[in-house]
């Protein structure tokens, strides 16, 4: 995967979502590590790439503060996506 996107599912017709920004945070629950990348578009750049080369086991993953805009033009916040690493 190499960006995030946001869609309705079982609605009436396709309506497009364009990923304005988001926040990327890694925790790793036996350690103090912490690591946020906030990125602007829905693109993965280098830094959310890297962050996400450096995931191991257990380790949740946070997709937060995601920001679309809608079919109307107006922006709105999304609800976050939690991974938790399992392999």
């Amino acid at each position: 995967q190499q960006y995030i996107r946001a869609e309705i599912e079982n609605f009436d017709f396709d309506a497009v979502f364009e990923i304005d920004s988001f926040t990327l945070n890694i925790i790793r629950p036996d350690t103090c590590f912490f690591k946020e990348v906030i990125s602007i578009g829905n693109k993965f750049g280098s830094a959310v790439a890297e962050a996400l080369m450096s995931i191991k086991k257990n380790d949740i993953v946070i997709f937060k503060k995601i920001y679309a805009i809608g079919p109307e033009g107006r922006q709105r916040l999304l609800s976050p996506i939690v991974f938790t690493i399992t392999d």
